[in-house]
């Protein structure tokens, strides 16, 4: 499993993500989650809310205030390196 220890949201709807090794991926949550019929798409509509996402301590994912999370794994297959902040 690809554990999560911090998650950074920023203004573009991206989200840092920082794992134990040090390395730092971005996953780009508009492209992945626009689909509106996905309970993810409200998160996409309300920035507030997506700036809510941390860190789910018991399962090293992340999630968000409305209790929507998503499995670490596809975070980690669908983000990119970050080599600046690696």
């Amino acid at each position: 499993m690809n554990r999560i220890i911090g998650v950074y949201p920023t203004r573009a709807y991206k989200l840092i993500l920082e794992y134990p090794d040090g390395k730092y991926r971005i996953y780009d949550a508009k492209k992945q989650l626009s689909d509106k019929a996905s309970p993810l798409g409200d998160i996409i509509g309300d920035y507030e809310l997506f700036r809510s996402a941390h860190v789910v301590e018991d399962t090293g994912t992340v999630g968000w205030s409305n209790g929507v999370d998503l499995d670490p794994d596809v975070l980690y297959d669908n983000s990119e390196l970050d080599a600046q902040l690696s």
